[in-house]
Protein backbone atom coordinates (compact mmCIF):
# COMPACT_ATOMS: atom_id res chain seq x y z
CA UNK A 1 0.00 0.00 0.00
CA UNK A 2 2.89 2.62 1.19
CA UNK A 3 4.37 1.81 -2.58
CA UNK A 4 1.20 2.40 -4.47
CA UNK A 5 0.90 5.50 -2.31
CA UNK A 6 3.65 6.82 -3.03
CA UNK A 7 3.71 6.17 -6.69
CA UNK A 8 0.28 7.55 -6.75
CA UNK A 9 1.53 10.81 -5.06
CA UNK A 10 4.40 11.20 -7.79
CA UNK A 11 1.95 10.92 -10.79
CA UNK A 12 -0.50 13.14 -9.07
CA UNK A 13 2.71 15.78 -8.50
CA UNK A 14 3.43 15.71 -12.45
CA UNK A 15 -0.09 16.13 -12.93
CA UNK A 16 -0.65 19.12 -11.22
CA UNK A 17 3.40 20.73 -11.76
CA UNK A 18 1.76 20.63 -15.70
CA UNK A 19 -1.60 22.32 -14.63
CA UNK A 20 0.29 25.11 -13.16
CA UNK A 21 2.78 25.38 -16.11
CA UNK A 22 -0.72 25.59 -18.27
CA UNK A 23 -1.47 28.03 -16.30
CA UNK A 24 1.13 30.45 -16.25
CA UNK A 25 2.06 29.50 -19.91
CA UNK A 26 5.35 28.71 -19.16
CA UNK A 27 5.91 26.74 -22.67
CA UNK A 28 9.66 25.41 -22.50
CA UNK A 29 10.04 22.00 -21.46
CA UNK A 30 5.92 21.69 -20.93
CA UNK A 31 4.32 18.63 -20.66
CA UNK A 32 3.37 16.95 -24.21
CA UNK A 33 0.69 19.00 -25.92
CA UNK A 34 -1.66 18.82 -29.05
CA UNK A 35 -0.18 21.22 -31.91
CA UNK A 36 -1.91 23.40 -33.72
CA UNK A 37 -1.42 21.12 -36.60
CA UNK A 38 -2.52 17.90 -34.43
CA UNK A 39 0.73 16.92 -33.62
CA UNK A 40 1.17 15.64 -29.94
CA UNK A 41 4.72 17.10 -29.49
CA UNK A 42 6.71 16.44 -26.43
CA UNK A 43 9.46 18.90 -26.23
CA UNK A 44 11.49 17.29 -23.05
CA UNK A 45 11.45 14.41 -24.87
CA UNK A 46 12.41 15.74 -27.90
CA UNK A 47 15.18 17.20 -26.24
CA UNK A 48 16.65 14.52 -24.18
CA UNK A 49 16.53 12.29 -27.21
CA UNK A 50 18.42 14.88 -29.53
CA UNK A 51 21.52 16.79 -27.87
CA UNK A 52 22.67 17.57 -30.90
CA UNK A 53 19.24 19.52 -32.12
CA UNK A 54 19.69 21.18 -28.23
CA UNK A 55 22.81 22.36 -28.86
CA UNK A 56 21.42 24.48 -32.37
CA UNK A 57 18.62 26.08 -31.53
CA UNK A 58 18.24 25.75 -27.54
CA UNK A 59 15.16 24.20 -25.37
CA UNK A 60 12.70 26.71 -26.23
CA UNK A 61 9.58 24.32 -27.19
CA UNK A 62 8.50 26.65 -30.35
CA UNK A 63 12.27 26.20 -31.67
CA UNK A 64 12.37 22.19 -31.16
CA UNK A 65 8.82 22.10 -32.37
CA UNK A 66 9.78 24.50 -35.48
CA UNK A 67 13.11 21.56 -36.35
CA UNK A 68 10.89 18.77 -35.99
CA UNK A 69 8.46 20.12 -38.62
CA UNK A 70 11.43 21.40 -40.79
CA UNK A 71 14.05 18.94 -40.38
CA UNK A 72 13.40 16.38 -37.72
CA UNK A 73 10.24 14.81 -39.16
CA UNK A 74 12.19 13.75 -42.51
CA UNK A 75 15.03 12.73 -40.64
CA UNK A 76 12.89 10.20 -38.41
CA UNK A 77 13.58 11.67 -35.51
CA UNK A 78 10.39 10.80 -32.87
CA UNK A 79 8.37 13.72 -31.85
CA UNK A 80 7.00 12.58 -28.73
CA UNK A 81 7.34 9.22 -26.61
CA UNK A 82 4.91 6.24 -26.81
CA UNK A 83 2.87 7.54 -23.52
CA UNK A 84 2.79 11.45 -24.73
CA UNK A 85 -0.51 10.50 -26.66
CA UNK A 86 -2.34 9.43 -23.64
CA UNK A 87 -0.88 12.40 -21.36
CA UNK A 88 -1.49 14.89 -23.98
CA UNK A 89 -5.19 13.74 -24.34
CA UNK A 90 -5.61 13.37 -20.47
CA UNK A 91 -4.56 16.92 -19.98
CA UNK A 92 -6.77 18.45 -22.78
CA UNK A 93 -9.74 16.79 -21.10
CA UNK A 94 -8.42 18.11 -17.86
CA UNK A 95 -8.65 21.84 -19.66
CA UNK A 96 -12.60 21.08 -20.29
CA UNK A 97 -13.29 20.30 -16.48
CA UNK A 98 -14.88 23.17 -14.26
CA UNK A 99 -15.27 21.62 -10.58
CA UNK A 100 -17.98 22.99 -8.57
CA UNK A 101 -17.13 23.77 -5.44
CA UNK A 102 -16.19 26.53 -2.82
CA UNK A 103 -13.20 28.33 -3.68
CA UNK A 104 -13.61 31.58 -2.00
CA UNK A 105 -11.51 32.57 1.13
CA UNK A 106 -13.01 31.06 4.09
CA UNK A 107 -13.96 27.87 2.47
CA UNK A 108 -14.77 24.79 3.93
CA UNK A 109 -11.88 23.19 2.42
CA UNK A 110 -9.85 25.50 4.56
CA UNK A 111 -10.94 28.47 6.00
CA UNK A 112 -7.47 29.66 6.44
CA UNK A 113 -6.39 28.74 2.70
CA UNK A 114 -5.10 31.66 0.13
CA UNK A 115 -6.76 32.08 -2.46
CA UNK A 116 -3.62 30.31 -4.47
CA UNK A 117 -3.73 27.39 -2.34
CA UNK A 118 -7.63 26.86 -2.87
CA UNK A 119 -6.64 27.18 -6.78
CA UNK A 120 -4.27 24.29 -6.48
CA UNK A 121 -6.81 22.42 -4.35
CA UNK A 122 -9.54 23.16 -7.60
CA UNK A 123 -6.47 21.61 -9.90
CA UNK A 124 -6.32 18.63 -7.65
CA UNK A 125 -10.41 17.97 -7.65
CA UNK A 126 -9.72 18.04 -11.44
CA UNK A 127 -7.10 15.90 -12.08
CA UNK A 128 -9.05 13.51 -9.29
CA UNK A 129 -12.19 13.89 -11.71
CA UNK A 130 -10.62 13.52 -15.33
CA UNK A 131 -9.46 10.31 -14.36
CA UNK A 132 -13.17 9.07 -14.12
CA UNK A 133 -16.38 9.11 -16.41
CA UNK A 134 -18.87 10.47 -14.06
CA UNK A 135 -21.39 10.43 -16.31
CA UNK A 136 -21.80 7.08 -16.40
CA UNK A 137 -20.91 6.36 -12.59
CA UNK A 138 -23.75 6.03 -9.72
CA UNK A 139 -23.78 7.92 -6.85
CA UNK A 140 -22.31 5.05 -4.70
CA UNK A 141 -20.00 4.32 -7.23
CA UNK A 142 -18.82 8.01 -6.86
CA UNK A 143 -18.48 8.22 -3.33
CA UNK A 144 -16.35 4.57 -3.54
CA UNK A 145 -14.06 6.27 -5.64
CA UNK A 146 -13.82 9.44 -4.15
CA UNK A 147 -12.71 7.70 -0.62
CA UNK A 148 -10.62 5.38 -2.38
CA UNK A 149 -8.74 7.81 -4.08
CA UNK A 150 -7.86 9.85 -0.91
CA UNK A 151 -6.62 6.36 0.83
CA UNK A 152 -4.22 6.14 -1.99
CA UNK A 153 -3.03 9.60 -2.56
CA UNK A 154 -2.98 10.81 0.90
CA UNK A 155 -1.31 9.61 4.12
CA UNK A 156 -2.20 10.93 7.68
CA UNK A 157 0.38 13.71 8.79
CA UNK A 158 2.80 13.04 12.25
CA UNK A 159 1.54 16.82 13.02
CA UNK A 160 -1.54 18.85 12.74
CA UNK A 161 0.14 22.07 12.70
CA UNK A 162 2.29 21.58 9.17
CA UNK A 163 1.73 21.80 6.09
CA UNK A 164 -2.21 22.47 6.25
CA UNK A 165 -2.72 18.88 7.60
CA UNK A 166 -6.18 20.24 8.68
CA UNK A 167 -7.44 21.08 5.28
CA UNK A 168 -8.09 19.57 2.09
CA UNK A 169 -4.91 21.50 0.15
CA UNK A 170 -2.78 18.93 3.09
CA UNK A 171 -4.25 16.12 1.63
CA UNK A 172 -4.86 16.44 -1.91
CA UNK A 173 -1.92 18.55 -2.91
CA UNK A 174 1.09 17.48 0.15
CA UNK A 175 -0.79 14.63 0.42
CA UNK A 176 -0.51 14.34 3.63
CA UNK A 177 -3.39 15.09 5.90
CA UNK A 178 -5.40 14.61 9.94
CA UNK A 179 -8.67 13.98 10.16
CA UNK A 180 -9.62 17.37 9.14
CA UNK A 181 -7.98 17.53 5.94
CA UNK A 182 -9.28 14.29 4.71
CA UNK A 183 -13.05 15.51 5.87
CA UNK A 184 -12.43 18.40 3.75
CA UNK A 185 -10.93 16.99 1.10
CA UNK A 186 -13.85 14.31 0.99
CA UNK A 187 -16.20 17.56 0.44
CA UNK A 188 -13.70 19.08 -2.03
CA UNK A 189 -13.90 15.49 -4.10
CA UNK A 190 -17.90 15.36 -3.65
CA UNK A 191 -18.65 18.75 -4.31
CA UNK A 192 -16.83 18.97 -7.20
CA UNK A 193 -18.97 15.28 -8.92
CA UNK A 194 -22.18 16.70 -7.71
CA UNK A 195 -23.00 14.29 -5.08
CA UNK A 196 -24.08 16.21 -1.33
CA UNK A 197 -21.69 15.95 1.03
CA UNK A 198 -21.11 17.46 4.66
CA UNK A 199 -18.34 18.25 6.86
CA UNK A 200 -18.88 17.20 10.23
CA UNK A 201 -17.25 17.99 13.62
CA UNK A 202 -17.71 16.13 16.68
CA UNK A 203 -18.66 17.93 20.16
CA UNK A 204 -17.53 18.11 23.36
CA UNK A 205 -19.05 15.09 24.26
CA UNK A 206 -16.91 12.69 21.89
CA UNK A 207 -14.83 10.39 23.21
CA UNK A 208 -12.24 12.71 20.69
CA UNK A 209 -13.55 16.01 20.63
CA UNK A 210 -11.27 16.92 18.30
CA UNK A 211 -12.22 14.45 15.21
CA UNK A 212 -13.92 15.17 11.77
CA UNK A 213 -15.78 13.40 9.01
CA UNK A 214 -18.59 13.38 6.58
CA UNK A 215 -21.99 12.44 5.48
CA UNK A 216 -22.56 11.66 2.31
CA UNK A 217 -25.71 11.02 0.07
CA UNK A 218 -26.05 8.16 -2.02
CA UNK A 219 -29.31 7.81 -4.24
CA UNK A 220 -31.26 10.45 -1.94
CA UNK A 221 -30.60 8.81 1.73
CA UNK A 222 -27.02 9.76 4.10
CA UNK A 223 -24.87 7.96 5.47
CA UNK A 224 -21.58 8.31 8.04
CA UNK A 225 -18.20 8.35 5.96
CA UNK A 226 -15.15 8.28 7.82
CA UNK A 227 -12.47 8.17 5.35
CA UNK A 228 -9.08 8.69 7.44
CA UNK A 229 -10.43 6.23 10.21
CA UNK A 230 -10.58 3.86 7.14
CA UNK A 231 -7.22 4.81 5.55
CA UNK A 232 -5.88 4.23 8.95
CA UNK A 233 -7.19 0.80 9.75
CA UNK A 234 -6.69 -0.17 5.88
CA UNK A 235 -9.74 -1.18 5.01
CA UNK A 236 -13.71 0.46 4.90
CA UNK A 237 -14.58 -0.15 8.08
CA UNK A 238 -16.45 3.00 8.65
CA UNK A 239 -17.73 3.45 5.28
CA UNK A 240 -21.46 4.19 4.75
CA UNK A 241 -22.81 3.80 8.36
CA UNK A 242 -25.78 5.16 9.90
CA UNK A 243 -25.65 7.96 12.58
CA UNK A 244 -26.20 5.46 15.50
CA UNK A 245 -23.65 2.68 14.15
CA UNK A 246 -21.01 5.09 13.84
CA UNK A 247 -21.78 6.43 17.59
CA UNK A 248 -21.58 3.29 18.43
CA UNK A 249 -18.72 2.05 16.91
CA UNK A 250 -16.68 5.18 17.31
CA UNK A 251 -17.83 6.72 20.89
CA UNK A 252 -17.99 10.12 18.65
CA UNK A 253 -20.78 12.41 19.21
CA UNK A 254 -22.12 15.35 17.48
CA UNK A 255 -24.52 18.31 16.54
CA UNK A 256 -27.02 16.07 14.64
CA UNK A 257 -29.53 19.20 14.07
CA UNK A 258 -26.77 20.48 11.69
CA UNK A 259 -26.93 18.10 9.29
CA UNK A 260 -29.01 15.23 7.98
CA UNK A 261 -30.23 12.12 9.69
CA UNK A 262 -28.40 8.98 9.02
CA UNK A 263 -31.23 6.09 9.61
CA UNK A 264 -29.60 3.48 8.34
CA UNK A 265 -26.15 1.29 7.26
CA UNK A 266 -26.24 0.89 3.71
CA UNK A 267 -27.00 -2.35 2.79
CA UNK A 268 -27.64 -3.28 6.23
CA UNK A 269 -25.89 -3.92 9.10
CA UNK A 270 -21.81 -4.29 8.50
CA UNK A 271 -20.64 -7.88 9.32
CA UNK A 272 -18.27 -6.50 11.49
CA UNK A 273 -21.24 -4.88 13.73
CA UNK A 274 -23.80 -6.72 16.19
Amino acid sequence: MRKMKREMKKRMAVLLAAMIIAGNSMTAFAMPRVMEDGTIFDAAFYAEQNPDVCAVVGTDENALYNHYQNCGKLEGRAPAGAEAGEMAAFLARLQTIEPTGDYKKGSVYGPKLTNAELEEVKEAVKVFLANYDLASMSDLEKVQAAHDYLCIVCEYAPDWRLNRANTAWGALVYHEAQCSGYARAMKALCDGMGVGCYYVHADKYAANPSHQWNEVCVDGKWYVVDVQADDSMGFPFLFLLSGDTYAYMTGMSWDRSAVPECPENYGGDPLWFS
